[in-house]
């Protein structure tokens, strides 16, 4: 199995960041101007028919964090060591200058097609949750199988929200 592209994943995270006003915090605080960071978990899976050459199966997976703009802050395909997204739910907790050193919670169930069905994040007594969204596409020669899950959260900094920043990731 080949690796789904960047471009790929980049493509899905945008169409997932324009469907992110879905997810409700479980529990109400009050309401305070602060930025957002935007979760997403995302599968995709390509699968072409034997041409002569066998089938091909493409499949990619992974997390990332946006800020308000959609500018990637961070990303893993395997947070943890694992996918990011799994039947039975997959939690991870990461931490970093961020979220002012307060650690968050990024749990994500699966279907059994590896698209995520739920995700949640959550940190201290707030949990902010949503419904997975998937499509499944058939183009004569070659089938898609594309689902992902996002979240919008406040967090209360401004700094430390980057790429290189000083993420810490480990298991729940």
């Amino acid at each position: 199995m080949a690796p789904i592209s960047r471009t790929t994943l980049v493509a899905l995270t945008s169409l997932a960041l324009s469907v992110l006003t879905s997810a409700t915090p479980a529990k109400r605080q009050a309401q305070v101007d602060h930025p957002r960071v935007n979760a997403i978990w995302t599968n995709s899976d390509i699968i072409t028919a034997d041409l002569g050459g066998g089938n091909q199966i493409t499949h990619g997976s992974g997390f990332s964090l946006t800020d308000e703009a959609g500018n990637e802050i961070y990303h893993n395909a395997y947070p943890d060591g694992y996918a990011p997204c799994q039947s039975g739910g997959h939690t991870f907790t990461l931490t970093g200058s961020c979220f002012g050193g307060v650690p968050y919670q990024f749990t994500c169930a699966s279907e059994f097609s590896g698209n995520p069905a739920s995700c949640s994040v959550g940190a201290g007594e707030i949990t902010y949750t949503a419904d997975g969204n998937s499509d499944t596409g058939f183009y004569g020669i070659y089938a898609t199988n594309d689902g992902y899950c996002g979240i919008s959260f406040p967090r209360a900094l401004l700094d430390g929200c980057t790429p290189d920043g000083d993420w810490t990731v480990s298991g729940a």
